[in-house]
């Protein structure tokens, strides 16, 4: 079934294509944060959800029917778990890099630092 198929067929298939075009770039990750950036409410999240189509990875991490759970894509998922200003460091970062003698056992995620002025 071609994806316009899909679309023709069932009402909640708006954006598609939108969507897992997203995913290819994030080993098949997406969080309810970009899918409402692209337009799906809330029901439609749900929605994909009860159908099988997206399943919850974390609160803020959904997996695409069919994309792999392995350690890239854990790995990825932690960095979309903690937030779109966060990345791999340490030891995390040579392996996603293919440095040799690293491995992506864990994922050590750094979150850029909020300046926030004021006075005390």
């Amino acid at each position: 079934v071609s994806r316009l198929a899909v679309m023709h067929k069932d009402p909640h298939a708006t954006h598609v294509a939108d969507h897992l075009d997203l995913a290819a770039t994030q080993l098949g990750l997406l969080t309810p944060c970009q899918l409402r950036a692209i337009g799906w409410s809330n029901a439609k999240v749900r929605y994909r959800i009860r159908t099988g189509d997206l399943a919850r990875v974390s609160d803020r991490v959904l997996l695409v029917r069919g994309s792999p759970w392995n350690a890239p894509t854990r790995v990825m998922a932690a960095v979309l778990d903690v937030g779109h200003d966060a990345g791999l460091a340490r030891s995390s970062a040579l392996a996603w890099w293919g440095l040799r003698g690293f491995a992506l056992e864990r994922a050590h995620v750094l979150r850029a630092a909020r300046r926030q002025f004021g006075v005390l």
